[in-house]
């Protein structure tokens, strides 16, 4: 969820620097029972649940509702904002996809509540996931083929401050303790000119 939403002007977030740096609004959590030994604080990052809930009360009537998820201990968060959005908008298809789907696939299937979990897909077929929308109903087109990666949707942010860049995706090694050559099996590069012209225009329109 964007953490620039009108509704956090007020909010006491903390201070940031002019690059978007800083410390992270956050708040204390209950701790999963897999954590109970850890001896450290738990808390939740980003908006408090209330204004996740007000912000999707502002969307009316979504096609499908799409989930990420980061490291697999935050799973809990996972399995609560798929919760919210299920009570905002009942009926509405939830998938959910990232990093803790796709290397916990049987423990989200089982707990986040999701009505798919999708972990065969990565930014080369999105395709893919277009297939899954239609499995749950709904209708749209094909992503024509292209060697490029599709630029995110930055338009969408209520304010835009500063925005990531893909350079690349995977990585050149492949360190024992590393999920990165499951996530993304090659380490595959972008076109130098492209990723410039993204920088220099936005639009990431050279060929």
């Amino acid at each position: 969820m964007d953490i620039h939403l009108p509704t956090l002007k007020d909010s006491g977030l903390p201070a940031r620097s002019a690059y978007g740096t800083g410390k992270f609004l956050r708040e204390k959590a209950v701790r999963s029972p897999a954590l109970k030994h850890v001896p450290r604080s738990y808390s939740r990052y980003g908006i408090p649940k209330q204004l996740f809930v007000s912000a999707l009360k502002e969307v009316k009537q979504p096609a499908a509702i799409l989930v990420t998820s980061l490291m697999t201990y935050w799973y809990p968060g996972v399995t609560e904002a798929i919760a919210a959005a299920r009570e905002v908008h009942p009926g509405t298809p939830i998938l959910l996809g990232g990093i803790y789907a796709r290397l916990c696939e049987e423990h989200a299937l089982a707990t986040s509540g999701a009505d798919r979990v999708v972990t065969d897909i990565s930014l080369h077929t999105m395709a893919e996931l277009l297939d899954d929308l239609r499995d749950l109903g709904l209708e749209g087109d094909k992503v024509p083929p292209s060697k490029e990666l599709p630029l995110p949707a930055f338009d969408l942010l209520h304010r835009l401050d500063y925005v990531p860049i893909v350079t690349s995706t995977g990585c050149p090694y492949r360190c024992e303790y590393c999920a990165s050559r499951f996530l993304n099996p090659r380490f595959i590069t972008q076109d130098p000119h492209r990723v410039l012209d993204e920088i220099c225009t936005g639009t990431g329109s050279a060929e």
